[in-house]
């Protein structure tokens, strides 16, 4: 703080009652220093005891979820793995620091809680992504998609060992975030099992499409999910795409039909996922891959802002 100046006049006046001098502090520089010091005092000054320091922010978000099933049809050891499957997830969003607590009043609930700056949008997407992945292959000669389920429940009658196959919705992805045109849909027949699963895959990655935009079928198609499978599964894949080359192949996600590639040459221990999907779309299949599927439905039921707990100066 700069200094007074040494020419600064003091007045002195008399007190009538005793004849006293005292000084007069209420003119000139010395009254505005003396407001100033004072202003800087309550300003610095601690909090009186007693007296609570609030903040107008919000200590985090918490989210309320609960698993679409009855909260004792769920062991401890699923309840523990659906945690364990969330944590993984949110630890992909670079969310370590996340609690996960599951309701022990009602079993089947769960309470996440994450950083006030997090994107809480992002997040439900995340958990409530179910991510089971079946590689299934299409029934030769059908239609893709079919524009209605009774034209495809008559083709699927019509195969040879039709108890072999089964109709499923076509449907392509499309997230809260996503910025494309309504997606495709209709309907899909399939064999009923599965070429390969979640734990097949060790490893996966949402990446760009290096052939975006440099031709007219790739302007669609700009991200894609990178993955690599277990040795066991990798033998087994080889030997099925090299005998079914020009066949096709559906990607199922949560019993939905999204993406049907066609095998063009024998896939060994890394292939990817082609499909019409946005970033998050890419990222979250390929975290579900990666992390695990959950094996129930689970839902958001609340969300709301934690305030800054109280301070007590006591």
């Amino acid at each position: 703080m700069k200094q007074i100046s040494d020419q600064t006049n003091y007045e002195t006046t008399k007190r009538p009652q005793t004849g006293a001098s005292t000084r007069s502090w209420y003119q000139g520089p010395i009254f505005l220093t003396i407001v100033a010091l004072l202003t800087l005092s309550a300003l610095t000054a601690p909090a009186a005891r007693g007296v609570l320091a609030r903040v107008n922010s919000s200590a985090g978000i918490r989210l309320t979820l609960a698993c679409d099933t009855k909260s004792g049809s769920l062991s401890e050891a699923e309840l523990q793995s659906i945690r364990k499957v969330m944590r993984k997830r949110l630890a992909k969003l670079r969310l370590e620091s996340a609690a996960v607590e599951i309701d022990p009043g009602n079993l089947g609930r769960y309470f996440v809680t994450v950083p006030a700056n997090a994107n809480s949008a992002r997040v439900k997407d995340l958990l409530t992504y179910g991510g089971k992945l079946e590689f299934r292959p299409v029934a030769q000669g059908t239609e893709i998609p079919y524009p209605d389920w009774r034209s495809a429940d008559g083709a699927a009658r019509k195969m040879v060992n039709a108890s072999e196959y089964e109709v499923v919705e076509f449907r392509e992805s499309s997230s809260s975030a996503s910025a494309k045109p309504r997606p495709s849909s209709g309907w899909v027949v399939i064999q009923s099992e599965s070429i390969i699963r979640n734990g097949d895959i060790v490893s996966s990655e949402a990446i760009e499409n290096p052939q975006y935009g440099h031709d007219a079928y790739n302007t669609r198609f700009k991200y894609l999910v990178d993955f690599a499978l277990t040795p066991e599964a990798s033998e087994r894949f080889k030997q099925w795409t090299a005998g079914h080359i020009g066949n096709d192949l559906a990607i199922v996600l949560d019993g939905v039909v999204k993406s049907v590639p066609t095998i063009q040459a024998p896939i060994y221990d890394k292939g990817m996922i082609s499909g019409d999907f946005d970033q998050w779309e890419a990222e979250d299949l390929a975290f579900a891959l990666e992390c695990g599927a959950l094996p129930v439905g689970i839902r958001v039921l609340n969300e709301e802002r934690l305030p800054v707990t109280a301070v007590s100066s006591r």
